[in-house]
């Protein structure tokens, strides 16, 4: 006895195919929604141990750069020292692989994307300043205030083509946020 249980794929199902698309969105939006949850109720159990931000930043620019390379996007990181902050390196580190990879998604090809790393000491308080700058058509200052609230999409980003659930830069404010910085 043969049971065949599985679906057979003709050449050219693209309902198949959206519908793969439409699942594999909705696990990655449910992982996220997971992190956003965690993040809201146990920042206090957070580990936070001595972090190389210098070396965690240079990861994430080269894979950015060697992955954007089919849009003609650089990224380039700008980094003079070596730069330990105290937290967790795998919370920033998806905090700001998002910010970037978000600056290469929108910056035009062709097209640098700049990050930078510095150290500045701000009423003799030293602090971190991490910037990333694409060339980009922007934001709206009416949608800058909404950005990083979770499901939020600026208009010209809503479409299915651009991917994306609007989690992402909700998930690096809490980040941020969790290891007393603030994202803008």
């Amino acid at each position: 006895v043969a049971l065949d249980l599985g679906r057979k794929r003709k050449g050219n199902d693209t309902a198949f195919d959206h519908m793969e698309q439409d699942v594999e969105c909705l696990n990655e939006m449910i992982g996220r929604l997971l992190i956003i949850a965690r993040l809201d109720t146990a920042a206090a159990s957070v580990q936070m141990i001595p972090v190389s931000l210098t070396e965690l930043v240079a990861h994430i620019v080269h894979d950015a750069d060697f992955e954007s390379q089919k849009r003609d996007v650089a990224v380039t990181l700008n980094a003079s020292e070596q730069i330990f902050v105290h937290g967790n390196a795998e919370l920033l580190h998806s905090a700001i692989e998002n910010v970037i990879r978000n600056a290469i998604r929108y910056t035009a090809p062709g097209t640098p994307v700049e990050v930078t790393l510095q150290c500045q000491e701000i009423k003799g308080v030293s602090s971190v300043s991490l910037t990333v700058r694409d060339c980009g058509p922007g934001i709206a200052k009416s949608d800058l205030i909404n950005i990083f609230q979770p499901f939020y999409r600026v208009a010209d980003a809503r479409d299915r083509q651009s991917g994306g659930t609007g989690l992402g830069l909700a998930i690096a404010d809490r980040v941020i946020r969790i290891h007393n910085g603030t994202i803008h």
